[in-house]
């Protein structure tokens, strides 16, 4: 029986969450609100990982690719401050990336991984959380195993049309078969034992 406190790293694909937190917005539940969500991951991995006194959150970090002001609304950029306020809340560590024209995000998914991993490596987690659901990551995982850190995925799978904005989110196939652990937010809300839990993720927010 492990009685220590089981070590949790999450890592947030930035671009992946703020896609689903404007679908939950747009089905008028709210703003998802990420100090109740660390709460869920913990109790999700209290339930995979039986056996710890504790379960803790110890590393938070939040990876997303900033595009020049220039090409911003000004109603995007404030929305974009208020984001970073709710991640200080939280204990998330906003780690922005220069968007590149040509490439996008694709450095994005390498620093997340390169933190993932270099956390993992130094012995400082023994979960690494990814919210994310891209297949991108297989790697990642996959790497992760090696150095026997656990990898429980949290995603949002959803089909939706708004003001002709398409938010259709999947979980990769490959992503979900190598990871230890999956979760779909989206799947809590018809479950009685996250059900009061799930409803407690958002708060109302102005638009």
């Amino acid at each position: 029986m492990n009685s220590t406190i089981c070590r949790i790293g999450v890592f947030y694909d930035g671009s992946y969450v703020t896609k689903a937190q404007n679908y939950f917005f747009s089905k008028q539940k709210g703003w998802l609100y990420f100090t109740t969500f660390h709460k869920l991951i913990e109790h999700f991995i209290q339930k995979e990982e039986p056996g710890y006194s504790k379960y803790k959150i110890v590393y938070a970090y939040w990876h997303q690719g900033l595009f020049p002001a220039y090409k911003a609304e000004h109603k995007h950029l404030e929305k974009d401050r208020k984001r970073d306020i709710d991640l200080l809340k939280a204990n998330i560590q906003f780690k922005p990336q220069e968007v590149s024209e040509l490439q996008g995000e694709k450095g994005v998914d390498v620093a997340l991984a390169l933190d993932a991993l270099e956390l993992g490596i130094a012995g400082k987690i023994d979960v690494a959380v990814l919210v994310t659901g891209d297949g991108d990551f297989v790697p990642l995982v996959k790497k992760l195993a090696q150095y026997r850190i656990r990898v429980a995925t949290v995603y949002f799978e959803y089909k939706n049309e708004h003001n002709g904005n398409n938010y259709d989110s999947y979980m990769d196939q490959a992503l979900k078969d190598l990871s230890d652990y999956c979760l779909d937010v989206n799947s809590l809300e018809g479950n009685p034992e996250y059900t009061t839990l799930f409803h407690q993720l958002f708060r109302k927010r102005e638009a």
